[in-house]
């Protein structure tokens, strides 16, 4: 179990977010890699759960997505 998380990060529109806490690691199947990469080591199932407040600067909507390799 692998659980990261940032607090107050400004990032620009297309920016990865970057996980640069980890909250609690057990286990060496997912690994925080690159600032904003979680690697999975072993072929499986996993849920994936997400928690985030966006405050944008401007007006408008905000969106997070997530990516495999790259694809939404």
């Amino acid at each position: 179990m692998l659980q990261v998380y940032s607090t107050n990060q400004t990032f620009t529109d297309g920016a990865a977010v970057p996980l640069n806490n980890t909250g609690l690691a057990k286990g060496c199947t997912a690994v925080l890699g690159a600032p904003a990469t979680i690697e999975l080591n072993r072929m499986g199932v996993y849920m994936v759960s997400v928690n985030a407040t966006l405050t944008g600067t401007a007006a408008g909507e905000g969106q997070l997505q997530l990516t495999r390799n790259g694809v939404a």
